[in-house]
């Protein structure tokens, strides 16, 4: 067995044990204390890892801080001054469960551990610092600077952590996320995510006795509902979906107020834009009605550009000398590398653990892949900063 796979193997118990750790530490987005205690967790683990690990405030003094995680490259390999590279892991260790939603936090059944955010995404949190662990161990060639960035927000829109994100990014040669990934595939797009609000505004009418002088604001809304719907479109990979309505008082109440929520994917920017531009640009059907949009892009698809392919090149060289298939894949979920995706920073994405379940009750990871992810990781790493 490779030298790199045979010390994570050893280690293999220890990993699992941190896991177990991080994912009984349930930390809901939102849970300042809850995603503080995970933080003093994450922060002992990269210190003890070698790393130096800053606070990034969050501009929101009610909501948690995140994380900077910094690992010098090894002098003795270094380049020349100024000619260093740098890499940016990126991940978050908020959730989408609300605590107490697992009956046990943490459970193995044979090859499989279950629990909220284990898949999604804690365990590739874990990864990262055992992959530079193991690049200490075995003294491996290291010629870049490796930044983790690990935040609070990322299952309610990254709005308090984009800017640093976009910040750091910007100094990286590239970035790695540590999303979970899709059946052992890494992910070299994601789509575009827009939430949209649409409320609809016309005039309040007693049903029986003038219904006449009613405008029915849920009519209204019912027309550009069905428009935006069928905007859908599985050949160019975008889609529409009214996920919310909401409306009217009473039955015998002609309503003036009507609301939906809408969420629409896009593969690229220019198909984004495309549809926002037909959500902003819907005119009343009923004459005296009124229409408000908010909302609009709140990430930029993740788009495989050439940098992208030739990241996925080295990805796939490094599973082979390790005697893994690495393959890659697109999804319409979107994650933190859409930001930085779109900035123009080579982003490969899924590089986290196998398994399924992401936001469900049966939420798991496979625990035999882990040492070939972590591996996988440390050889990408290493190529990266070549």
């Amino acid at each position: 067995m490779n030298e790199l796979l045979t010390l994570l193997d050893g280690w293999k118990t220890q990993i699992i044990e941190d896991i177990q750790t991080i994912v009984e530490l349930e930390s809901p987005s939102g849970d300042v204390a809850a995603l503080q205690t995970v933080a003093d967790f994450i922060r002992m683990r990269c210190v003890e890892a070698g790393a130096s690990v800053d606070i990034l405030k969050n501009p929101n003094p009610d909501l948690a801080d995140h994380l900077l995680a910094t690992w010098k490259t090894d002098t003795k390999n270094a380049r020349p001054p100024g000619a260093c590279k740098r890499i940016l892991l990126l991940g978050h260790f908020d959730t989408v469960h609300a605590k107490g939603t697992f009956q046990k936090p943490f459970r193995t059944d044979g090859d499989y551990a279950y629990g909220p955010g284990i898949f999604d995404m804690k365990t590739g949190i874990v990864m990262a610092i055992y992959a530079w662990k193991a690049i200490q161990a075995l003294q491996l060639p290291m010629q870049a600077e490796i930044v983790g960035v690990f935040t609070t927000d990322e299952e309610t829109g990254s709005a308090t952590s984009r800017g640093y994100i976009e910040d750091i990014a910007r100094t990286c040669e590239a970035v790695l996320v540590l999303e979970p990934s899709a059946g052992g595939k890494v992910k070299t797009s994601r789509k575009g995510v827009g939430n949209y609000q649409v409320c609809t505004y016309g005039q309040a009418a007693h049903a029986g006795l003038d219904h006449q002088n009613g405008k029915n604001a849920i009519v209204e809304l019912a027309h550009h509902m069905i428009h935006l719907q069928n905007l859908t479109d599985y050949e160019k990979g975008t889609t529409i979906s009214v996920g919310i309505v909401e409306g009217g008082t009473r039955s015998n109440v002609v309503p003036d107020f009507a609301k939906a929520i809408i969420d629409v994917r896009a593969v690229s920017m220019a198909e984004a834009q495309r549809i926002d531009e037909e959500v902003r640009q819907m005119t009343p059907v009923i004459p005296g009605a009124k229409i408000e949009v908010s909302g609009g892009i709140n990430r930029p698809p993740l788009e495989r550009t050439d940098d992208v392919a030739r990241l996925f090149e080295l990805a796939r060289t490094a599973g082979q000398e390790l005697g893994m298939q690495i393959e890659e894949i697109g999804v319409g979920g979107g994650s933190d590398g859409n930001f930085t995706a779109a900035l123009g920073i080579p982003t490969l994405d899924g590089l986290g653990a196998v398994g399924d379940g992401a936001h469900t009750l049966h939420e798991h990871i496979r625990l035999s892949a882990l040492p070939e992810r972590i591996a996988l990781l440390v050889k990408l790493l290493q190529k990266i900063s070549e």
